[in-house]
This record gives structure tokens, C-alpha cells and sequence, in this order.
């Protein structure tokens, strides 16, 4: 299997303007909301009741009048709806076609999390207006956006946006395994992916931070990010950026519960995993690599599950850009359905292997990631020729050990006690250079140290 870059199926340059109308007449086309599933597989843990509850709490009618006064037409509520942690999505429908979609607000989830939603969603505002006013890429309109102060969330019941509704759905579920796409399609559908992250990674920043507010007058204001352990920056420097995070995935980790695992090994790396990522960022070389600006803005977010494309699977739209800040460049990582290998070496026999169990897997990966790489070449080397060249290459950052550590940290409590433990060991290995039994020494004088933190009686074993 090969997906190499070739000259037959290289996007021409006409492709860099990324945002233009479907040419197709918009009541002629499928609604997005046909392939919505509204409550089906809603089985995650308390997801499913936490969403009927909203769903008999908010006041949908008087969301419809506010689009339906905003745009000056008569719209008309979809049945299927989309939901997802945050944010509960309703497509409102024009007699001509013309689609907003309402985006409210869910209850919290987590009741230990000290995220500021309503500040994220001020910055996710802003980012939109700025990225659409100094870009070509496609993000959604922002038609109005209200506050849980507001008097239209009060009488809707909850905080929502009314957005620009585009006609295309996420790539998350038009397919799933990218690389059964035909070659043309596919070579398309990557060069527009990386040429939207190039050309977002042109706006930069001496710091890292978010953009808390926008105007065409005033231009972008970099201010705090909202995570889930509170605001923390704006930063000049990269390194105290990362620790800033670890230090708020520890504090988080200290006051949540452990998670459910099968085995108590699996659950030890709930608090452990972030103590681990705060020495790797203090003492390994990993970051010290650009640690000054200027930081490009990333999406934060650009997954499958975030991109609209259409029957062709061209992008039409990008969204969900409450995460988005400048960053460091070893933010930009290979994406899922091909992220990066935790473990390089294990890939690469696999890859040299063909009768090894992860052979075919292992190769589809690799095949993804090589065209993703060459694609975010292509897009650069186009940026260069239009006289915004990167300040860094992403091309060259994909495959760094950089890039596959901040991965791995940012998917801490993310899939699960088991995969906690796998990124744990591979940042290990891959800060140090250790061996397994290395990183098991590394890993239990560092839990000693990190229980005489947490009860003073204890004693740590490890110097530095």
C-alpha cells in the first residue's frame, strides 16, 4: 500500500482558497441532520440521562423565534440533533434552504472541573471572527452568541451560539478508515486538511495564549486559556506553558476520582501520569526546542471528528473552536485514525514484518502518515511561494520526538486507565532513552517521590 505524493493527484493551486459555495443550489441538498443520531450510543456512564434531562429542560421554541428574527425568515426545527460533551447541536431549517444551526450549552459533566465555560466560549467567538476575517477558511458565521447572563439564555434555558449552518457532515461519520478512500479523494481530502492547519499556523504570536477578544479595528487581544484546573497565561515561554498544563492535569487528577480499571496497576497512573509529565518537561531535552515565540494558533481540535466535508469529501467547513490558542509547535501531531506510535520501534518491526500480527495495521498507519506529512509540505512550500512562509516547519515537527510526547501527555485521562499507563512509559522511554527496566525504576522511585509529596511520612528514592 502507498500514497505517496505524485504529480496525478496533487491539488493545483486553486485549491488554496478553501472557502467557497457549494455549487450546488442549498434546497437541493441533503440536510446534515439526516445523518445526526440524536440518542443513539448515548451509553457513556451518566451521559445519556444528563442529556434527557436538557433536553426536557430547554426552551427550543424560543431559540427558533431568535434565528428566525436574526436572519428574517421563517425557520423550522429538525428532529435529529447532534450532542457531545460540551454543546447540544439543532438544525434550524429556511424554506429556501438557508440552515443555522443552535448550539447550547450542556450542564456540566464533571463536578470536580473548574473550566470556565463561558470565558472559552468568549475566546471560541472571537477565534472564529478573527480566523474568518484574515483567512480563507471555512468557519461557520457566528449569527449571535448568548451568555448564561443574557435574557435570551434565560428564556432558552441555557447559553447557545446560532451559527452559519454549512451543508456537510463530520468526516468522523462519513468514514472511518481514511485509507480504503480512492487515491484522488483521499490526496484531496489531506491537502485541504494540512493546508487549513498551515495557513491557521501563519497567524502567530509572540505568546501563548488565547484570543479573548477580536475586532476588525482593534485586531486579536491574546489573553488567558481556560482549562479544566482554571485560566492559566498568557506565557513567553514554552516550557513554563507545559508545565503550567501538567501542573493542572496533577491538581485535577489529586481531586478526581480513580477511575474504574480491571486491575489497581491500570489506576496508578491517574495521579502518577502528570507527576511523570511535569519532571519529563523540567528536566528532559524534549521542549527546549523553540521555547520562544513567535507561537502559531492551532485549532487544537482538528480531528475527523471537527471537519464538515460534502458526498465528495472536500472540507466545507471547520468547527468546535473552543480550544483553540497559540501553542508550541510541537502541538501539531498526526491526527486519529493515525496518530503517532507510542512506540517507534515496535512500529517499525512491525512495518519490516509481514508476518507480524500488527503488520497490516501498523502499515496503513504509516501509509496515512507519510501522505499527511508530504501533503503538509506541499501546503507549506505553496505558503513560501505566496510570501507567508512558516516560521517552523510542521513537516519537520510531525516526526519528532517532541510532537509524539505532546500527544501523549495531552491524551492523559483521555482513553483510559490502561492506555494512561502505555503514554506514560513511552514518554519514559522516550525523554530518557531508557530501557524497560529503566523505565519500571524510573517510574517507581518517581511514585515514591510523588506519595512523599502527597503524605510527608513517605520517602522518595529519586535525586534531581
Amino acid at each position: 500500500m502507498s500514497f505517496l505524493c505524485s504529480t496525478d493527484t496533487t491539488i493545483p493551486r486553486s485549491f488554496l482558497a478553501l472557502r467557497q459555495p457549494n455549487a450546488m443550489s442549498q434546497s437541493t441538498q441533503a440536510l446534515p441532520s439526516a445523518r445526526w443520531t440524536s440518542f443513539e450510543n448515548w451509553n457513556w456512564g451518566d451521559w445519556g440521562p444528563r442529556l434527557k434531562a436538557f433536553l426536557a429542560a430547554i426552551n427550543k421554541p424560543a431559540i427558533v423565534s431568535h434565528a428566525s428574527t436574526l436572519i428574517g425568515k421563517t425557520l423550522t426545527l429538525s428532529t435529529p440533533f447532534s450532542a457531545g460533551q460540551y454543546w447540544c447541536c439543532f438544525e434550524l431549517v429556511a424554506p429556501d434552504g438557508t440552515l443555522v444551526i443552535a448550539r447550547v450549552r450542556l450542564p456540566p459533566l464533571d463536578p470536580h472541573a473548574t473550566l470556565d465555560h463561558d470565558y472559552r466560549a468568549a475566546c471560541e467567538v472571537a477565534t472564529m471572527a478573527y480566523v474568518r476575517d484574515t483567512t480563507d477558511i471555512p468557519v461557520p458565521r457566528v449569527h449571535a452568541y448568548e451568555p448564561p447572563e443574557s435574557p435570551r439564555a434565560h428564556a432558552a434555558g441555557a447559553a447557545y451560539m446560532l451559527l452559519e449552518g454549512l451543508r456537510g457532515n463530520s468526516l468522523m461519520d462519513l468514514e472511518t478508515d481514511l485509507a480504503d478512500l480512492p487515491a484522488p479523494q483521499l490526496h484531496r481530502l489531506l491537502a485541504q486538511w494540512t493546508r487549513i492547519q498551515a495557513r491557521l499556523a501563519t497567524l502567530t504570536f509572540p505568546r501563548i495564549g488565547a484570543v479573548a477578544a477580536y475586532t476588525p479595528a482593534t485586531g486579536p487581544t491574546l489573553g488567558a486559556i481556560a482549562t479544566d484546573a482554571g485560566r492559566i497565561g498568557p506565557f513567553d515561554d514554552a516550557v513554563e506553558y507545559l508545565l503550567a498544563e501538567a501542573r493542572g492535569r496533577y491538581a485535577h487528577a489529586q481531586k478526581t476520582p480513580l477511575p474504574d480499571a480491571d486491575a489497581d496497576a491500570d489506576a496508578r497512573y491517574h495521579r502518577l501520569g502528570p507527576f511523570l509529565h511535569l519532571d519529563i518537561i523540567r528536566r528532559s531535552a524534549l521542549f527546549r526546542a523553540h521555547r520562544a515565540g513567535p507561537f502559531p494558533l492551532l485549532h487544537m481540535d482538528i480531528g475527523t471528528q471537527n471537519l464538515l466535508v460534502d458526498a465528495e469529501y472536500n472540507i466545507v467547513g471547520v468547527v468546535d473552536w473552543e480550544m483553540a490558542q497559540t501553542a508550541p509547535w510541537a502541538a501539531h501531531h498526526y491526527q486519529y485514525p493515525f496518530p503517532p506510535a507510542d512506540d517507534p520501534a515496535d512500529m517499525a518491526a512491525a512495518l519490516g514484518d509481514p508476518d507480524h500480527p500488527a503488520h497490516v495495521g501498523y502499515s496503513r498507519i504509516h501509509a496515512l502518515q507519510r501522505l499527511y506529512c508530504c501533503k503538509f509540505a506541499e501546503a507549506e512550500a505553496a505558503l513560501r511561494e505566496e510570501g507567508t512562509p512558516l516560521a517552523v516547519s510542521v513537516a519537520e515537527v510531525l516526526d519528532s520526538d517532541a510532537s509524539r510526547a505532546y500527544f501523549m501527555m495531552e491524551r492523559h485521562g483521555v482513553d483510559g486507565p490502561v492506555w494512561d499507563e502505555v503514554f506514560a512509559r513511552a514518554l519514559v522511554r522516550t525523554a530518557y532513552g531508557l530501557d524497560e527496566e529503566g523505565v519500571r525504576e524510573y517510574i517507581d522511585c518517581k511514585e515514591a517521590e510523588m506519595e512523599a509529596e502527597l503524605e510527608p511520612e513517605a520517602e522518595g528514592c529519586c535525586e534531581g
